[in-house]
């Protein structure tokens, strides 16, 4: 995201006044928001991760995020997540023992 770019965008909106400035403002600040949230990079754990240097170089690179965060979720037996906006991979068996409980319900 560029902020310059993104400046201009509403210093641009604001002087025209157009009708349904408000609306247009709301639009924008979600767009912008999404935006954001797409350069962010959430990597959830159970344990520190070893080699993680190695690991964020190569999912900044699939992935366009621009930062990588690590969180530790001491209740995530073993495996990941890793969210991106409104994107997540989840892949531990957490997750895999609740699936199969729902799943036999």
């Amino acid at each position: 995201m560029d902020n310059q770019k993104a400046q201009r965008v509403l210093e641009t909106v604001v002087k025209n006044r157009p009708q349904g400035l408000s609306s247009i403002l709301k639009l924008y600040k979600r767009l912008v928001t999404s935006q954001l949230n797409l350069e962010n990079l959430i990597i959830e754990t159970g344990a520190k991760i070893k080699n993680a240097k190695s690991l964020e170089k190569n999912l900044i690179a699939k992935t366009g995020a621009r930062k990588v965060t690590y969180k530790t979720n001491p209740e995530m037996v073993f495996g990941a997540r890793v969210m991106q906006g409104d994107w997540i991979w989840e892949e531990n068996l957490s997750s895999k023992l609740k699936q199969l409980i729902t799943n036999n319900e």
